[in-house]
Order: structure tokens, then C-alpha cells, then sequence
């Protein structure tokens, strides 16, 4: 009952208003207490439903629309015959998809209506058509599509930085109409289709703000707007592109010298030295013992050149180099290493004979063809109290030992191991025993 009586109202007020009303919207009507009356966004003013189309009618031409922030106001031609009574505005509704009736205007010399109470820097489209006094319609005229206007103006002249490290920053003119503003929203862009907020300003009187969200390379596009305390946005400013200073170039030309004794030596050409925007003030060698695993900052050097120290014969390492310029900025890793080896061991010596005689142990071995200096035996024995001791022989010029530093009741174990003229071991030998009764 109570739904009847608020439609009965709406009719009524309608009939009693001329049969025109200003300004309805009917999507505003679909309230809970209209609830199943769906249709009635379709109800056409002034006649209801039993209006005619009739393409007889002549269509209103020309027309055209003008704004404010706030207001549409559009204009159009309509040859005038005695048979026309009105036109009927229509607006298209985001909500239904479709045009919806806003306003019947029962006048024919009336060719303009203003719409008001709109949003600001919000796109509207509108048609207009024409009724007679016997209840036909037109069809409508062409669509009209405009915005309305900002009350704020655009941020002047956005600026950002170029080859900054690892930053990117962004100037502007001081906002005219600061003292409207609540806050500035920057956002910025890859390709200037998807924006992202990238931060919020609460300071109208601020005109720079730097984005250190950036690595080395990174580019981005950026525009600002402002928006006042009553949420009104300004248009976007001019966009603006800016970019971080890149890392320096990836060395990938190393060279190295392997099978030295217990040493690497790399050298590498470096790419930078052509650009005249950076200085190269150092190069760190990372390595690896692992064949392409984690790699470790090992050294580092302001020569184009580096010699690795290494303790042990037979020593694999990999390497990567990168080079760091005057502002703090290191090339990447490559993405391939080179790999170098220290003078490997030579094979063992070979014991052909080892005795007691006379009190005293001899042994014998085969000469080595690498090319050895001399060799060195390696006693051991338990000592007092059952400790392990070891003796080492070195200088040995021949393929024999002679030991006459033995006591009884003892038993001796022996290895020779040669040594090459870059006094670089080989494997010893397998170990041979000797009691002493």
C-alpha cells in the first residue's frame, strides 16, 4: 500500500507541474521502497508510455554542448511547424547503460537547457528529441559527448631528473591556488598506459619531491595532480620522463695465465673507459671454487691486472670481475666465468727398493722425468711415550737416502717426494715400513 501511494505522488506531482519536470533522474528513485518496479526508469515525460515514435517528426540538428565545473548547458536547431509542442531531453546513464530521460521542455521556441548539480571533470553525453501535441515523438538527434571543467587549474611544468644515482627527481612551479590544496598525488608510469600512486604530498607549498624507489637504469614517466580539501582533483600535470644513472658496463674480456706455481694471474680490457660521464676507481674479483655456484668477493684492485696468491698446487678457481666507478656504482656480475688452475703436483716418486744393512736403512727410488731439483724423504715414528714425530730430508740430489739416525726396537715408515724447480712438490710416495730389531 505504502508503494502504491509514493507512485500516485510521483504522478501526481508530474501532472500538476504541466506535464514537465526539471532535472530527474530516475536511477535516483530506484530506492528500496520502489522495490520490483524496475520500469520505471522508462517512464516517458511528458505523455508516460503511449507515446508514438514517428521518424515523420523532424529531429532537432546541431547540437552542441558547452560546461562549467559543475554545469552542461546545450543548444540545438529545430525547424518549427505548427504541429510541434516540446522537446524531450536525455542524458546517458553509467548505471543502465542507456539514455535516460533528465527533462521535458513543453516550449518549441526553448532550443537550450542547462544541467546542473553535475560532477566536475566528468564526461556526459545527450540527445534531444521532439514531441508533438498529438502524443509523437522524433527520433533523437545525434549525440553530443562533453566534460566538465576543472575549478582547479594544471600543475605547471613538471620536470624530472636524468642520469641521477639511484634517484629521480621531480620539480614544479608553486600551485597558484595552493592555499585550496589538501595534498598532491604524484604517480608515475612505465609506459604511460598503468599509473600507479607513488606517493602522496600533504604540504601545498611543497615543488620538488624525489623518488629514491629506483635502481640504476630505471625510467619513468610522471604526472601530478592536486586535490583540494572538498576531494575536488586539478587536471594532471604535463607528464614528465626521467632516469637513474646506469651501472657501469659488465667486464666479460678476462684473460689469465694458469700452471703457475702457486699463483693465477688474470688480466681484463675494460669496457668503461670509453665514457667520459664516470671514472673507474676499482675492480673487485670475486671467485668461486665451485664450477658455477655462489661467487664471494675475494680481492680487490685499481690495476687492470691481479695476481692471486694460492697455497695449494693443483688449485681450480673460477672468477668474475666487476668494475666500480667514481660514484659508488658496480657493474654487474657476468654472467659467465673464466676458470684457471695452479701448477698441478707431478706423480708421485717411485721407491724400487728399501732395506737394512750395516745398521742402517737405505732406499732407492727411480728418477722422476719431470723436470725435479731435488727430493725430500719424510720419516715417522713414535717417539717417547708412543707420540707421532716426523723428520723431513730435504736436498736430496740422487735417487737414494741413507739412514743412519735408527734405533732397535723401532719401526720407520718412509715417503719420498720430489721437488721441481719451481719448488713445486709432487704426490708423495707410497709409504714403505721398516722394523729395526
Amino acid at each position: 500500500m505504502r508503494n502504491y501511494l509514493l507512485i500516485l505522488y510521483l504522478i501526481s506531482s508530474i501532472a500538476f507541474s504541466g506535464c514537465s519536470t526539471k532535472n530527474i533522474d530516475f536511477q535516483r528513485y530506484k530506492t528500496s521502497s520502489l522495490k520490483g518496479f524496475k520500469k520505471l526508469e522508462n517512464i516517458s515525460l511528458p505523455f508516460f508510455n503511449n507515446l508514438t515514435l514517428d521518424p515523420s517528426v523532424p529531429s532537432p540538428t546541431n547540437l552542441t554542448a558547452s560546461s562549467s565545473m559543475t554545469e552542461v548547458s546545450l543548444h540545438w536547431n529545430y525547424k518549427i511547424n505548427s504541429s510541434t509542442s516540446g522537446y524531450r531531453v536525455f542524458r546517458y546513464s553509467d548505471y543502465s547503460r542507456k539514455y535516460v530521460l533528465i527533462q521535458t521542455i513543453p516550449d518549441i521556441y526553448a532550443t537550450s537547457y542547462v544541467d546542473k548539480d553535475l560532477k566536475p571533470y566528468k564526461v556526459y553525453r545527450y540527445k534531444v528529441s521532439a514531441y508533438t501535441k498529438d502524443k509523437r515523438v522524433s527520433p533523437a538527434s545525434s549525440a553530443v559527448t562533453i566534460r566538465t571543467r576543472y575549478i582547479l587549474s594544471q600543475i605547471k611544468t613538471l620536470r624530472a631528473s636524468r642520469n641521477l644515482v639511484k634517484q629521480i627527481k621531480l620539480a614544479w612551479n608553486l600551485y597558484p591556488q595552493h592555499s585550496l590544496i589538501k595534498y598532491y598525488q604524484v604517480q608515475r608510469s612505465k609506459d604511460k598506459t598503468k599509473w600507479e600512486d607513488l606517493h602522496t604530498i600533504y604540504k601545498a607549498l611543497q615543488t620538488q619531491y624525489i623518488d629514491r624507489a629506483v635502481k640504476s637504469g630505471d625510467a619513468y614517466y610522471y604526472r601530478l595532480k592536486a586535490v583540494t580539501f572538498d576531494g575536488v582533483p586539478s587536471p594532471y600535470s604535463n607528464i614528465a620522463y626521467g632516469d637513474t644513472k646506469t651501472l657501469p658496463k659488465m667486464i666479460t674480456e678476462v684473460l689469465v695465465r694458469s700452471n703457475l706455481p702457486r699463483q693465477i694471474q688474470l688480466s681484463w680490457i675494460d669496457p668503461n673507459l670509453s665514457d667520459k660521464t664516470r671514472t673507474i676507481l676499482k675492480y673487485n674479483i670475486y671467485t668461486s671454487l665451485y664450477k658455477d655456484k655462489v661467487f664471494i668477493k675475494h680481492a680487490t684492485t685499481s690495476n687492470k691486472y691481479y695476481i692471486d696468491k694460492i697455497q695449494k698446487d693443483g688449485e681450480v678457481v673460477n672468477y668474475k670481475i666487476t668494475a666500480v666507478d667514481n660514484f659508488g656504482l658496480e657493474s654487474p656480475l657476468p654472467t659467465a666465468f673464466v676458470t684457471a688452475t695452479t701448477k698441478a703436483n707431478s706423480p708421485s716418486p717411485q721407491i724400487i727398493e728399501y732395506k737394512l744393512a750395516d745398521g742402517r736403512v737405505i732406499i732407492r727410488w727411480l728418477p722422476m722425468r719431470r723436470n725435479i731439483k731435488e727430493y725430500m724423504v719424510k720419516k715417522s715414528f713414535s717417539s717417547k711415550f708412543f707420540l707421532p714425530k716426523t723428520i723431513k730430508y730435504t736436498g736430496i740430489k740422487g735417487t737414494q737416502f741413507v739412514d743412519n739416525d735408527i734405533t732397535l726396537n723401532k719401526t720407520y715408515k718412509y715417503q719420498v717426494i720430489g721437488i721441481d724447480n719451481d719448488g713445486v712438490l709432487s704426490k708423495p710416495s707410497k709409504s714403505v715400513s721398516i722394523e729395526v730389531k
